[in-house]
């Protein structure tokens, strides 16, 4: 059942992109999910991959959303795995690296 929910914004760290979220909470996942609002334009041969680019879909829903590994239990998780997933998208999209790998090196920065 969803709780509560919150639309945002998020510029990707290079610039590149600007991504439209919807967070959703449901209380009967004990998760947020997040919704992609905006179409982005990934090439043909990734644009209907959702295992490569980390997306979900439920029939009868209209947007995609992010798929992610465990709960994600508070709104400030949800933003960080937005943000994460949007940088992660980016620079896949420029460079046409993997998905895992470029979220790998990212996370490692984080930790230095």
């Amino acid at each position: 059942m969803l709780t509560r929910y919150s639309r945002e914004t998020y510029r990707t760290s290079d610039g590149s992109m600007l991504f439209d979220f919807l967070f959703c909470e449901y209380s009967d996942l004990n998760t947020w999910r997040i919704y992609i609002i905006n179409d982005i334009s990934y090439s043909s041969s990734l644009s209907n991959n959702y295992h490569l680019t980390h997306r979900l879909h439920d029939i009868g829903e209209d947007y995609d959303y992010i798929c992610w590994e465990g709960s994600i239990t508070t709104l400030e998780k949800a933003k960080a795995v937005a943000s994460l997933w949007a940088d992660c998208t980016a620079i896949m999209i420029k460079t046409r690296r993997n998905f895992d790998d470029i979220c790998a090196e990212l996370l490692k920065k984080e930790d230095d």
